[in-house]
Protein backbone atom coordinates (compact mmCIF):
# COMPACT_ATOMS: atom_id res chain seq x y z
CA UNK A 1 0.00 0.00 0.00
CA UNK A 2 1.55 3.59 -0.74
CA UNK A 3 2.25 5.71 1.70
CA UNK A 4 0.26 9.02 1.49
CA UNK A 5 1.99 10.95 3.52
CA UNK A 6 5.49 11.28 1.53
CA UNK A 7 6.32 14.30 -1.15
CA UNK A 8 8.49 15.08 -3.53
CA UNK A 9 10.88 17.67 -1.73
CA UNK A 10 13.46 18.22 -4.61
CA UNK A 11 14.13 17.05 -8.34
CA UNK A 12 17.99 18.78 -8.85
CA UNK A 13 19.93 17.63 -11.91
CA UNK A 14 23.46 17.60 -11.43
CA UNK A 15 26.74 16.23 -14.08
CA UNK A 16 29.53 13.95 -13.50
CA UNK A 17 31.97 12.13 -15.60
CA UNK A 18 29.45 9.36 -16.27
CA UNK A 19 26.81 11.79 -17.28
CA UNK A 20 23.77 13.65 -16.06
CA UNK A 21 21.34 12.83 -12.82
CA UNK A 22 18.44 13.94 -11.64
CA UNK A 23 18.64 13.77 -7.79
CA UNK A 24 14.85 12.99 -6.17
CA UNK A 25 14.23 13.85 -3.05
CA UNK A 26 11.15 12.45 -1.39
CA UNK A 27 10.29 13.23 2.42
CA UNK A 28 8.51 10.99 4.87
CA UNK A 29 6.79 11.46 7.87
CA UNK A 30 9.71 9.92 9.65
CA UNK A 31 12.67 9.85 7.03
CA UNK A 32 13.92 11.97 3.90
CA UNK A 33 15.11 9.04 1.05
CA UNK A 34 17.15 10.49 -1.68
CA UNK A 35 17.61 8.49 -5.15
CA UNK A 36 19.78 9.27 -7.99
CA UNK A 37 18.05 8.58 -11.59
CA UNK A 38 19.72 8.60 -14.71
CA UNK A 39 22.99 8.95 -16.02
CA UNK A 40 21.60 10.53 -18.90
CA UNK A 41 23.43 11.41 -22.08
CA UNK A 42 22.29 15.46 -22.33
CA UNK A 43 21.18 18.29 -20.03
CA UNK A 44 18.46 18.85 -21.32
CA UNK A 45 17.15 15.28 -21.01
CA UNK A 46 17.45 15.32 -17.92
CA UNK A 47 15.86 18.47 -17.20
CA UNK A 48 12.96 17.20 -18.83
CA UNK A 49 12.96 13.72 -16.45
CA UNK A 50 13.52 16.30 -13.29
CA UNK A 51 10.46 18.14 -14.70
CA UNK A 52 8.07 14.89 -15.28
CA UNK A 53 9.12 12.91 -12.11
CA UNK A 54 7.52 15.11 -9.35
CA UNK A 55 4.55 15.19 -11.65
CA UNK A 56 4.42 11.42 -11.98
CA UNK A 57 4.90 10.61 -8.27
CA UNK A 58 2.28 13.37 -7.50
CA UNK A 59 -0.42 11.28 -9.74
CA UNK A 60 -3.87 10.01 -7.55
CA UNK A 61 -3.96 7.08 -9.66
CA UNK A 62 -2.82 4.20 -11.87
CA UNK A 63 -0.92 5.46 -15.35
CA UNK A 64 -2.72 5.38 -18.35
CA UNK A 65 -2.65 1.96 -20.40
CA UNK A 66 -2.61 1.79 -23.79
CA UNK A 67 -0.39 4.76 -25.30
Amino acid sequence: MPDDDSSVLGCDVSHDREGWWVELTVGFRDDVVRSRIGPYLTEKQARVAAEIIPRAAGRQGPPPTGL
